[in-house]
């Protein structure tokens, strides 16, 4: 009897241990780190003076700042994937960063694009469209084919720097339309893509140069400020970057990156 009622006492603990179980409630998922820094590059090349350090990187010292921001576990992203996260539609990884270059440098061809394949990481490289395969310079740009490679790799977005790279705030409203518009229509045809994102050159832009672009498709811009980073209530529209410097270590960036994020608003 004592038998009988000790088996019927532990079917009794079970059945308690498993209703508990199924009225548990799901541990919270961790909070979103919506704070986002954004890095800028422009021109990969050995031969630079140390004035032109924010217009240059060369390629080792690119490769040793990429290495430590992997190893310090930041995720790069696109910012398509940023828009995501502003739209409630996804959730961003744990220490998120983009990496993006301007201008579109055959460069960032030939030395950032095989490091960012090695490194398993993202960027987004704005070029003028005008220049595109441009050689008679003294830092050509890379070509429509090369462009599509890039953007079929999975690792490289290519997006709108306007047409011409004009200071935008100087421009009257129908200026600014035709750069606008004249770059969208460019990349959409020769990458056979939706061109979304645009960064405004110098950084000067209008706020009629945002709606501008607002209207013809563009989802997010970004300018030059090199303070802060970016948090999730101030939008898509007046995104800040810093400018990495080629004298910057690759410790020195990922510390500065940290101070970024602890400094947003600045």
């Amino acid at each position: 009897m004592k038998h009988w009622k000790y088996i019927r006492y532990c079917y009794f603990v079970v059945a308690l241990v498993l209703i508990a179980a199924t009225m548990a409630v799901p541990a919270a998922a961790p909070p979103q780190d919506g704070n986002l820094p954004i890095i800028l590059y422009h021109n990969i090349t050995y031969n630079y003076t140390r004035e032109n350090h924010k217009m240059h990187v060369d390629p080792a010292r690119l490769e040793e700042q990429l290495k430590a921001i992997k190893e310090a576990g930041y995720n790069t992203i696109f910012l398509e994937d940023y828009v995501n996260y502003l739209e409630g539609k996804a959730v961003l990884p744990e220490k998120p960063l983009v990496i993006t270059f301007d201008d579109g440098y055959t460069s960032n061809y030939e030395y950032a694009f095989p490091l960012l394949k090695k490194y398993g990481m993202k960027a987004t490289i704005f070029v003028i469209t005008s220049r595109m395969g441009t050689q008679e310079t003294q830092y050509p740009h890379f070509t429509w084919e090369q462009a599509r490679e890039m953007e079929s790799s999975g690792v490289i977005r290519i997006e709108s720097h306007t047409n011409t790279h004009p200071d935008m705030s100087a421009l009257s409203p129908q200026e600014q339309e035709a750069e606008i518009r004249r770059s969208k229509y460019l990349l959409d045809t020769n990458l056979h893509k939706n061109c979304k994102m645009l960064a405004f050159p110098y950084g000067r832009y209008t706020e009629g140069a945002i709606e501008l672009a607002r209207k013809a498709g563009f989802e997010l811009s970004v300018l030059v400020g090199d303070r802060g980073s970016n948090k999730k209530e101030n939008g898509a529209y007046h995104l800040k970057r810093f400018t990495v410097s080629g004298l910057q270590t690759g410790q020195e960036l990922v510390d500065h990156i940290e101070y970024l994020k602890q400094h947003p608003d600045e």
